[in-house]
């Protein structure tokens, strides 16, 4: 599986999250050596059991919509919409043809 925000990005968050301690971060590590893709695919399946708001409120003080898209997407899930926007506040880049009216 191609995640868009990268199995670093995933760890990580996975650490922190999950609280992870020094075992569990090493058993982590063990396994990306042996098979990226299945850590990987572990990552993804923990953060997938969340509920769909939980992983917004998680990252939209923190991300632009851009990137909760990306990692929305990495989970499979679709991407905000405009209520969601507005009621997290969450902060949305403008492209650049915007930003020269």
């Amino acid at each position: 599986m191609k995640s868009k925000m990268g199995i670093n990005f995933w760890k990580k968050e996975l650490i922190k999250q999950f609280d992870l301690n020094d075992i569990g971060k090493d058993l982590l590590n063990i396994l990306e050596k042996v098979s990226p893709e299945r850590t990987l695919n572990y990552i993804l399946y923990q953060f997938g059991r969340l509920y769909r708001d939980e992983i917004i409120d998680m990252y939209c003080e923190k991300y632009t919509s851009e990137k909760i898209n990306m990692i929305l997407e990495d989970l499979e899930e679709e991407k905000l919409n405009e209520y969601e926007i507005e009621n997290y506040e969450i902060k949305v880049e403008e492209s650049e043809d915007e930003e020269e009216i």
